[in-house]
């Protein structure tokens, strides 16, 4: 039996399975994280702050981030990394 591309996505298991509501106090943590996070990113350096920001938002690879700044992936690699523990630690303090 061939399937069509319709046929297909009615199918129950192209539907994707229904996610129930975040209880009101996961959403308003989440959004309490969300805040602290950008703040935190807007105090980084601007390099880290923009290698963040080209890696995750513009969904780059580190490759290219590393041409358009004109430095090795390896460094590119460490801002980023360095960033994220800055990051990591920042908000483990401040959950704590």
């Amino acid at each position: 039996m061939h399937l069509t591309a319709p046929a297909l996505a009615s199918s129950p298991a192209a539907r994707p399975a229904p996610v129930a509501p975040a209880p009101p106090g996961e959403v308003v943590a989440r959004k309490e994280l969300a805040g602290l996070l950008a703040a935190r990113i807007a105090q980084l350096p601007e390099m880290p702050r923009k290698v963040l920001a080209l890696y995750y938002y513009e969904n780059l690879q580190l490759a290219d981030i590393a041409a358009a700044f004109g430095l090795t992936e390896s460094r590119i690699c460490q801002i980023h990394t360095q960033a994220v523990k800055e990051l990591r630690a920042n908000l483990q303090s401040v959950m704590a």
